[in-house]
């Protein structure tokens, strides 16, 4: 089904990025080669974006930087920059549109806070309503764990709940956000293997429970989430890479499938998915199996909205691939678009639905 696919791509420098900014690409049928219509340039690594939930807007973090953009998605799938917000934070990495609709919640990944921006009656972000300083004990990796470092922000349980992965203190951290304010309450959260560093996050479709990735340990770990209280309880831990694979490797992207019968993960450095079996009546993790990634370092993987192909954007390889899901397993089809350094992938509502 014909829509638009927004990626970020970074851009610094110093990341030794050779990306221009936000990329605006047409895909007739899933798939399917993309055709790139748009390119804004002048926004430093754009390196997480997200489409409001009536996909009019497109929110863009600046990663390393300090603010978040946002931008009018036009019915011909261009965008156009309206406004720009300070996010009293270094190096937002992931941002997330409350299910009411109200509040944007945004991953300050190196000031160790969950910041809250204000959503008007048009999507537009205005002043900070909170921002949660998080502090504990960081993890044993003494490069990567100095202090907390929040990765994403989820929602469960019907948006009661927010979930934050902690990369510096192997934390999945949880709050109660409170929808009349945007203030962010604390709940107990659940405590990970040491070093793991959590990077990101999926809620299974129907039963109660989250896979955590950790990024530094390549594991997956699946906590149980209680309905009725929140309680988080870790319940099962599997390797992301397979067994023989003894050089080092580190997680990056997480997704669920809608059916439940699947999750996938990405690793950068064995560069490849890993397709995960899971259990209909339980949602344990059961059978791995892995496909090569189609490029190096595969740090963004997510299925299109029908869900019957994924893509998978290599950052040092600067490619996107599509892989066709086939039973437990997954088939490349095709490199759809070639970006340099991409990071992240939106897609728009199917053309003609908005």
């Amino acid at each position: 089904m014909a829509r638009h696919i927004y990626v970020g791509c970074r851009t610094s420098v110093e990341r030794r990025a050779r990306g221009l900014g936000v990329g605006v690409w047409r895909a007739a049928t899933p798939g399917c080669a993309w055709e790139q219509v748009q390119l804004v340039e002048g926004y430093g690594n754009p390196t997480w974006i997200t489409l409001s939930a009536d996909g009019r807007r497109l929110y863009a973090v600046e990663g390393d930087g300090e603010w978040l953009h946002a931008f009018a998605v036009a019915s011909s799938g261009m965008i156009e920059p309206v406004v720009s917000r300070p996010l009293h934070g270094r190096n937002p990495v992931h941002a997330a549109q409350s299910p009411c609709g109200r509040w944007l919640l945004v991953a300050n990944h190196l000031s160790s806070a969950v910041a809250v921006l204000a959503l008007d009656d048009d999507g537009w972000p205005g002043e900070l309503a909170d921002i949660l300083q998080l502090d504990g004990s960081p993890g044993p990796h003494r490069v990567e764990q100095p202090f907390a470092k929040p990765h994403q922000v989820i929602f469960g349980l019907a948006g009661r709940l927010v979930l934050v992965p902690d990369k510096g203190l192997d934390v999945l951290h949880a709050f109660r956000l409170e929808t009349r304010t945007g203030r962010l309450e604390h709940h107990p959260g659940a405590r990970l293997r040491e070093g793991a560093g959590p990077r990101h996050a999926a809620l299974h479709p129907v039963h109660p429970v989250v896979y955590v990735l950790g990024e530094l340990n390549s594991t997956i770990t699946a906590v149980r989430i209680d309905v009725a209280t929140g309680t988080l309880t870790p319940w099962q831990v599997i390797s992301s890479v397979p067994e023989d694979y003894p050089a080092d490797s580190r997680a990056a992207a997480i997704a669920a499938s809608a059916d439940g019968r699947m999750l996938y993960a990405t690793n950068r450095g064995h560069d490849s998915v890993v397709a995960v079996e899971l259990d209909a009546t339980t949602g344990r993790m059961r059978q791995r199996c892995w496909v090569p990634a189609g490029g190096r370092t595969p740090r963004f993987m997510s299925l299109e909205p029908e869900e019957a192909v994924m893509h998978v954007a290599s950052e040092d390889d600067d490619r996107i691939v599509a892989f066709r899901r086939q039973g437990a397993g997954l088939v490349e089809i095709a490199s759809v678009a070639e970006t340099s350094s991409p990071t992240c992938i939106a897609y728009s509502l199917p053309l003609g639905t908005r």
